[in-house]
């Protein structure tokens, strides 16, 4: 999926907090349903780590297990790693 954001100097990427999650049969799925190959890393976060850094965990939304999930954030990073925009 040619998304553009490399002309704009933009990297994407894709965090999902499964705990049974391999990004290979993910990638596949969406080539396969949609048409598209994904062109940015998935991130595999079962113990929610990183999404809690970046507060993407919601108290109200929680999984079979009660543990918050996660809701959609759009972050902007920039080269040195400081958060522009959420």
């Amino acid at each position: 999926m040619d998304s553009g954001w490399h002309s704009v100097h933009l990297s994407a990427v894709l965090l999902l907090v499964f705990g049974d999650f391999s990004p290979i049969p993910h990638d596949q799925d969406i080539n396969e349903t949609q048409g598209v190959s994904l062109d940015y890393p998935i991130i595999s976060d079962p113990s929610r780590e990183v999404a809690l850094l970046y507060g993407m965990l919601d108290p109200d939304y929680l999984d079979n297990k009660g543990i918050p999930l996660t809701v959609r954030s759009v972050f902007f990073i920039d080269p040195k790693k400081k958060v522009r925009l959420m």
